[in-house]
């Protein structure tokens, strides 16, 4: 992280070309079922229509608009996380915790901060180097296998 070596997508929404393009790509956005809070915003305002009023083609671009918004949403979501974590030295010097601030470890409830975000990007930036990683060895006979990432 202290590197910069890790990027993330910034906001699509900004890029009209852009967001058109990614609105049009099929994802199968039919098939995906919305629970409600995916249509919420930072400050908790909805921001999905009500899709049963739209007819058919209306429908699916209006969910692919929210689903595109709301990636946006996680992705702005996980770099504020990743933001407030503090990397702190132990006493003795041996060894470095991630702690998010004394203000943010007073606070209760569901919506609380969390470190969870800065363990699984950690933990995905690591299974990528290791993937890149495999794929550069050497070509040798293989039973029709490769690695895949999931």
């Amino acid at each position: 992280m202290d590197s910069g070596k890790i990027r993330f997508a910034s906001e699509i929404s900004a890029i009209d070309v852009e967001f058109q393009k990614a609105q049009n790509v099929d994802i199968g956005i039919d098939k995906l079922t919305f629970t409600g809070e995916e249509n919420n915003t930072f400050s908790g305002d909805k921001i999905g229509d009500d899709y049963v009023k739209l007819d058919k083609a209306k429908r699916r671009r209006a969910k692919q608009i929210d689903f595109i918004e709301h990636q946006e949403f996680l992705i702005t979501l996980t770099k504020r996380q990743i933001a407030s974590i503090e990397p702190v030295v132990s006493k003795s010097g041996n060894t470095m915790q991630f702690v998010l601030p004394q203000t943010l470890q007073n606070q209760k409830g569901k919506d609380r901060a969390r470190r969870d975000l800065y363990t699984a990007v950690l933990m995905a930036n690591w299974v990528i180097k290791k993937y890149n990683a495999m794929k550069e060895l050497p070509q040798e006979e293989q039973d029709e296998w490769e690695p895949m990432l999931f």
